[in-house]
């Protein structure tokens, strides 16, 4: 999407290459010529065996500087131990405090900490963290999140032109939070039926969109016809349903984000997004409100698509190649 602009403005020529394990992303690192290598991973990957590849890269006396891009949903990772054998860390999202990557959490990471302790609910062994070394706490910059999609670009400017107000849209809340039923439920699904349950409490009250799964042109349609989405935590603290809301131009009602770092930043609160409770308990409060507060609503939701727009045309994404990559 912004190939040129990576050329004009910061001289980066940038080329993909798709491998399909570590061993092969050692040896492309070893024969390539690039100056920076920026390798994505599967989350299956083990630490150790992670932290060993980079270790034998990092010490070969000419190399190009090592970047590892961390794509998972949360703001925790297990793979931090990586830190001493790589030039750069980039996360999608971060904690605005470093520090509390020197926290144990369960599960390593805060929002698993959260639930397990709040519903007394046992996670049973499965963990996605790893503490923080301070000595190379400098080394973990934010990068940029899912919301960097051509498909928001596009939806956001349309919007400008063609957007129903709020007052005008068919239904108070967008309720298809895209649950599955499985025999066998990760936690972050036990947490979602907490959510969906907090919605469904409305129906009757508000008007609600069904919640069984439809297609995905019935999705959006239905997002342009929705004052209020709401968007629990899934995986991770993002979801796409963050930036589908704001680009399409509705209001963003989601748990508080006021611990999270991310670009572009859609998650201002009280100016860009309205923030809950992590239970929701105050969910119904705050859609009521909210419907009456319909100026006040509109001006929230046009902020934050003007937000993310302007991170669109106005330089966000190079911006955030160049802060990711300065000094390297």
């Amino acid at each position: 999407m912004y190939k040129h602009e990576l050329r004009d403005q910061l001289q980066l020529d940038v080329s993909r290459v798709e491998l399909f394990s570590l061993r092969e992303i050692e040896q492309e690192v070893k024969t390539t010529s690039a100056d920076v290598v920026l390798a994505m991973t599967s989350f299956t990957e083990d630490p150790a065996q992670l932290a060993a590849m980079y270790q034998r890269l990092y010490e070969r006396p000419r190399r190009p500087k090592l970047v590892y891009l961390d794509y998972f949903a949360q703001t925790a990772s297990p793979y931090f131990g990586i830190l001493p054998f790589v030039d750069r860390y980039v996360k999608r999202q971060v904690l605005k405090h470093r520090a509390e990557y020197q926290t144990e959490l369960r599960g390593g990471y805060i929002f698993a900490d959260w639930f397990s302790r709040k519903y007394d609910y046992d996670l049973g062994g499965w963990n996605f963290g790893s503490t923080l070394d301070p000595r190379y706490a400098d080394r973990l910059v934010k990068g940029w999140s899912l919301g960097v999609r051509t498909e928001y670009r596009r939806t956001v400017a349309a919007q400008r032109f063609i957007g129903k107000k709020l007052r005008s849209r068919k239904y108070d809340i967008n309720a298809r939070l895209g649950l599955q039923k499985r025999p066998e439920r990760e936690w972050y699904e036990v947490y979602r039926e907490h959510s969906q349950r907090a919605v469904e409490a409305l129906r009757g009250r508000f008007a609600l969109t069904p919640t069984e799964r439809v297609s995905y042109w019935r999705y959006l349609r239905e997002l342009n016809d929705s004052k209020i989405i709401f968007s629990p935590f899934g995986w991770g603290e993002l979801c796409y349903r963050d930036y589908e809301a704001v680009s399409w131009g509705a209001l963003l009602m989601k748990p508080s984000m006021a611990h999270v770092d991310v670009s572009p930043n859609i998650f201002i609160e009280g100016e860009t997004y309205v923030p809950l409770e992590w239970d929701s308990t105050d969910l119904a409060d705050k859609v009521a409100y909210w419907l009456t507060a319909t100026e006040k609503a509109e001006t929230i939701a046009v902020a934050a698509r003007k937000k993310l727009h302007e991170y669109f045309e106005k330089g966000g994404f190079v911006a955030d190649v160049k802060r990711t990559l300065a000094d390297l």
